[in-house]
């Protein structure tokens, strides 16, 4: 993201770096809205389905104001700091909490079971966080590259950039 920050929108190295830890830092408060939302108002699944929207939205949103030739700042911050980080958010917060909903309580052998599903859970995200934090995007947008790189050359290389973006985002809303 900082890249794209740095190199297509023109903020400073400096700014970009800032903005990102920005909606990091977003993306790690906004669980207590969709904490409080869940649990006082519309409960877990539905809320789960509702930042999801707002998640999917922002991406999608994100990918249209990105259009080479097209861009649109405004839009493209909105749904970064808006949409995507409020949906992670809200989203995070929900999906935890169903994997400790499997196991009984009154059996210990669940009990220690419960134990080691947040262990990997928590393993398994932060792993995954830690290569987005790398690249910030993972693997996925190189394999959106090759992808599309064997289009027709009707379409000049920056709409081959934005088709593997387009390719790309879609799984990172779901990632929650």
């Amino acid at each position: 993201m900082i890249v794209y920050l740095r190199d297509y929108l023109h903020f400073s190295q400096a700014v970009a770096s800032a903005m990102n830890s920005v909606f990091n830092t977003l993306v790690y408060l906004t669980p207590m809205i969709g904490g409080y939302v869940a649990d006082a108002h519309l409960g877990r699944y539905t809320t789960i389905a509702l930042f999801g929207s707002f998640y999917l939205a922002g991406t999608a949103l994100m990918a249209a104001a990105s259009f080479p030739g097209h861009e649109d700042k405004p839009l493209f911050m909105l749904s970064f700091f808006g949409l995507v980080a409020l949906g992670a958010g809200g989203i995070k917060s929900n999906v935890v909490t169903m994997g400790g909903d499997q196991f009984n309580l009154d059996c210990p052998e669940e009990s220690e079971q419960k134990d080691t599903y947040f262990v990997y859970f928590y393993c398994t995200c932060h792993r995954r966080n830690g290569r987005q934090n790398q690249g910030n995007i993972g693997v996925l947008f190189p394999l959106a590259a090759v992808a599309t790189s064997s289009l027709p050359y009707c379409f000049c290389s920056e709409s081959r950039e934005f088709i593997a973006v387009l390719f790309a985002a879609p799984p990172f809303s779901w990632q929650g």
